[in-house]
């Protein structure tokens, strides 16, 4: 049996439509107000929506220690995909919770209950930078940086978490995905890029860095699992893109006019300033923090050759994944 956490996200329902199709028992770790419909909804999107019902729902939190180890019963893998992903200061102690303490849980739980195989998702935050225009791999070391956002901060700690319970015995391995591209839940990671191209804009944005397909995130997670490639960790990134090509390539599938116009750092400063003024009056999450200015302004490049070299994974062209993720928008 496998356990899925962050099932109703973007990785983990690709995750369990991926094990499904092998054949394989997944149960799936969801607190109570869990958006369910959107799993069925993606599960529809790939024609498998008779694969939905063979899910079996745990519901738990990762800061509930006991019901971690009442989902790991008869469970002998997890894929821990569980994740709050926000620049926004007010999620900042909800993410350091969930990110840091919850893995620290779920990692002591899979411990304790003598699980075979923990496949972690981090992030290409949790790795280091490369200057001067370099590479970034598995080996990038980290640089304390001031200018890390609090949630590049919270998955390199996530991560140490995870690494902590493979020092304690634990069977782990850990992928390191770009910005992943998929149908899901809106308003939440890459959905806000599909969502503002969906409505249309004259403006992108400048910047550069790694995307990669849901599907062969899921299909890399299961396939170093079932290989038993334990105690290392695989960049996962299908293509380094300047963020105004992806832009583009939404625009274009949603039938809109691509951006053409440059947002300047100052620019989005001061509508980072404007949406936390709004913000403040209304009580609502800004749509732009100056965290997120300064994430999207970044220009780095990262290589997989370490997956590629392991599995043989093929990515998806950038083109298809965003036609994929459109599709589903445009239901």
């Amino acid at each position: 049996m496998n356990l899925v956490t962050g099932s109703t996200g973007i990785v983990g329902i690709h995750v369990m439509l991926a094990l499904l199709r092998r054949g394989e028992e997944v149960k799936a770790l969801c607190r109570k107000t869990s958006d369910r419909q959107t799993v069925a909804d993606v599960f529809a999107h790939y024609g498998a929506a008779d694969l939905y019902p063979k899910i079996v729902w745990a519901e738990g939190d990762l800061l509930d220690r006991q019901s971690l180890v009442e989902a790991l019963q008869d469970v002998d893998t997890v894929y821990h995909a569980a994740a709050v992903v926000s620049f926004c200061k007010k999620d900042r102690k909800a993410m350091w919770a969930a990110n840091v303490e919850g893995t620290a849980n779920m990692v002591d739980a899979a411990i304790a209950s003598g699980v075979g195989a923990f496949c972690h998702v981090s992030s290409i935050g949790a790795l280091g930078k490369a200057m001067g225009g370099g590479i970034v791999t598995e080996d990038t070391p980290w640089q304390v940086d001031d200018r890390r956002s609090v949630y590049s901060q919270s998955k390199f700690r996530q991560e140490m978490e995870v690494w902590r319970g493979a020092e304690n015995g634990l069977n782990v391995v850990v992928v390191n995905p770009g910005v992943v591209l998929g149908p899901g839940r809106k308003g939440r990671s890459s959905a806000l890029i599909a969502q503002t191209m969906k409505r249309g804009t004259s403006f992108y944005t400048d910047g550069a860095t790694g995307y990669v397909d849901a599907r062969d995130v899921a299909q890399a997670m299961v396939e170093l699992t079932a290989q038993k490639l334990y105690g290392q960790r695989f960049v996962v990134v299908g293509h380094n893109s300047e963020t105004r090509t992806v832009q583009t390539l939404f625009a274009e599938a949603f039938g809109k006019k691509p951006p053409y116009r440059k947002a300047s750092r100052n620019m989005l400063y001061l509508a980072a300033f404007a949406a936390k003024t709004a913000a403040f009056f209304t009580g609502s999450r800004p749509a732009l923090t100056y965290e997120s200015v300064r994430a999207i302004g970044g220009h780095q490049k990262y290589s997989s050759e370490k997956l590629t070299n392991a599995i043989g994974l093929k990515f998806m062209s950038l083109e298809d994944s965003v036609r994929n993720m459109a599709s589903f928008y445009m239901k």
